[in-house]
């Protein structure tokens, strides 16, 4: 009986430059989403567009007490509370679920100071929820920074507040 031979069979097995090229992903992978959660949490989360969407939102819920931690000094010297303030600014409760939508731009920083316009589309009054005739008005806010946050000073706005016309008819 003859016995055969052959050769082994050569298994190659994953070299060092292709798992150097994996963890070079991985590192570069986790390098990018740190990257993103530090750009969300210091640039984009307290930035002035981000502070003016918050407010616009809280309008449009009609929750006073949500929107009066985001005005100013000299804004909040003029009311003594969120009750206060939401009884005395038209904008504070009187468009409550009227905003289907709003639109930020020109939105310009200088220094401590911050300025934008706002469309504003607001539903009609006399109307029911189902009911989508709108008018589009145009405002422009002021922005302080104080502290560590961006503010809404609604004392400087308020005669480039288009909106208020609006919010005015619906009490």
């Amino acid at each position: 009986m003859s016995r055969s031979l052959s050769r082994r069979k050569f298994s190659e097995g994953r070299g060092f430059g292709e798992r150097l090229s994996e963890y070079l992903v991985y590192i570069l992978a986790v390098a990018a989403i740190a990257y993103g959660v530090n750009w969300y949490l210091k640039v984009y989360l307290p930035s002035p567009s981000n502070v003016l969407s918050k407010y616009l939102a809280a309008v449009n819920d009609g929750r006073p007490e949500n929107q009066y931690p985001l005005l100013s000094s000299s804004t909040v010297r003029f009311f003594k509370s969120a009750d206060d303030f939401g009884k005395r600014w038209p904008t504070a409760i009187g468009l409550a679920a009227k905003i289907p939508d709003f639109t930020i731009s020109n939105m310009t920083v200088n220094g401590d100071k911050a300025e934008a316009d706002v469309t504003l589309v607001i539903r009609r009054g006399g109307q029911e929820l189902y009911q989508a005739s709108t008018d589009k008005y145009k405002d422009h806010y002021l922005l302080v920074h104080e502290g560590d946050a961006w503010k809404i000073a609604l004392d400087q706005s308020q005669d480039k507040l288009e909106s208020l016309k609006a919010a005015r008819t619906f009490k």
